[in-house]
């Protein structure tokens, strides 16, 4: 896959999230709110049906001190770019959630290990949007104007 081909996917993809209203409660805080965490599994088809984007988040935590792991993919006619890494942010508000990580490992696409991914996902219940850049600002993320054509992402925080 060339870097034209990642630049798509990640201009054109953003993903990320569905934030349930029922919030869990810890059972050791006494009542206190599950801290901040977004995960699941989302596809995007835009414009070429032999083009499909697939983002996979597992975060956990508040802030800075948010862990977990994340996967970006790009299928186009019969290859696969990918890109693998470790997630260094995580802000959630209401329906919103903005998730960060740093590039560890990558295979077929023109991003380099360190390079850091945003995605942020707005949970509408029915046509969820995300937002997807390369090369963002840690805790910051993008207009989540793509809608996601399957899967889920769950939001909780």
């Amino acid at each position: 896959m060339n870097g034209k081909a990642l630049t798509c996917a990640v201009a054109g993809s953003m993903i990320l999230l569905a934030a349930p209203a029922n919030a869990t409660a810890t059972a050791d805080t006494g009542g206190g709110q599950a801290p901040p965490s977004v995960t699941g599994t989302v596809e995007i088809q835009v414009h070429n049906p032999d083009s499909l984007f697939e983002i996979s988040a597992s975060a956990h935590g508040s802030g800075q001190d948010a862990k977990g792991t994340f996967r970006v993919a790009h299928h186009y006619n019969g290859e696969v770019g990918w890109a693998t890494g470790r997630v260094d942010c995580l802000k959630v508000g209401g329906p919103l959630a903005i998730v960060t990580g740093v590039v560890d490992r990558r295979g077929g696409i023109d991003i380099e290990p360190g390079d850091r991914i945003s995605v942020t996902v707005y949970d509408n219940g029915k046509a969820d949007r995300v937002g997807v850049a390369e090369k963002a600002a840690r805790c910051l993320g993008t207009v989540p104007d793509t809608e996601i054509t399957g899967g889920g992402f769950t939001v909780r925080g």
